[in-house]
């Protein structure tokens, strides 16, 4: 019986983006170069910024170039795990979902799904100014930035800061998080 063709892997490290300060987020395998194009990775938010605070989220990167020694990506998606997600909802109070598309200042389109938690029970009427209001506020301002800055502000909670603080004049909350922001194609 004739034995199969061994291919040999060799190993291409993978660096973030300009954002993290193009740190290595790993290493991967390949028998072609061509092959390693468009691989997602997926990186605890803790591991590139050593803040055990930001270990509730991850970030994908995907493969844009890579030659025999490095691989270079772009940032497709950021996400909140959802073992936090269950753990931070209560009982009598609302939480409210979302989910919209916008555009940057660099013509990148974005999904972006924001989560919100009252204080207490509310009317639907509320419920529905503070969704409407969060996409206001969050389409005037990725009107203004740039992709990479918009996830730096995520990153750094700036963003969930200045909406929480805008919707308080709406109804009370007692969270305002991102919990899926990616890019479309």
């Amino acid at each position: 019986m004739a034995k199969p063709k061994e291919i040999k892997k060799k190993w291409v490290q993978v660096f973030s983006t300009q954002e993290f300060g193009n740190v290595e987020i790993g290493e991967i395998p390949y028998s072609e170069i061509k092959n390693t194009m468009g691989k997602i990775l997926r990186i605890n938010l803790y591991l590139l910024t050593n803040d055990s605070r930001k270990q509730n989220s991850e970030i994908a990167f995907r493969i844009i170039n890579a030659d025999e020694k490095k691989a270079n990506t772009e940032i497709v998606d950021y996400r909140m795990l959802n073992a936090y997600l269950k753990r931070i909802i209560k009982k009598e109070k609302n939480k409210i979902d979302d989910s919209f598309t916008c555009e940057t200042k660099d013509k990148v389109k974005i999904r972006v799904k924001p989560m919100m938690i009252t204080k207490n029970k509310t009317k639907q009427s509320n419920l529905n100014r503070l969704r409407t209001h969060t996409r206001e506020i969050f389409r005037d301002y990725s009107k203004s930035v740039d992709f990479g800055l918009i996830i730096k502000d995520l990153v750094n909670n700036s963003i969930q800061r200045n909406i929480k603080q805008e919707l308080k004049k709406v109804y009370p909350l007692n969270l305002f998080e991102i919990r899926d922001l990616s890019r479309i194609k």
